[in-house]
């Protein structure tokens, strides 16, 4: 069972996470580290399915609980963005 430490700490990191992560930099396609907050399948996805940036208002496209799909080619989960953290084509 994990400690109340080791899910603050998580806590932290996703928030972390989450004010480096520039939703306009996101796109299908784009590869994105999922840190799976039950940390059974954490690693690195595609975006399959996000919403259409543009028709989301300035307040939407602030908030960390928009949900994307995303793959690994051998499966596909519903994640919030607060989740993901986006790499740079030389982390894969």
């Amino acid at each position: 069972m994990p400690s109340l430490r080791n899910f603050l700490d998580r806590l932290r990191t996703n928030e972390r996470i989450m004010r480096n992560i520039d939703i306009h930099k996101l796109s299908i396609g784009a590869k994105v580290y999922w840190h799976d907050p039950s940390e059974k399948t954490s690693g690195i996805y595609e975006i399959l399915i996000m919403p259409n940036i543009g028709e989301l208002t300035r307040e939407e496209s602030e908030y960390d609980d928009l949900i994307l799909l995303i793959g690994n080619g051998y499966s596909e989960v519903e994640v919030f963005i607060r989740e993901l953290e986006i790499l740079n084509q030389s982390e894969y």
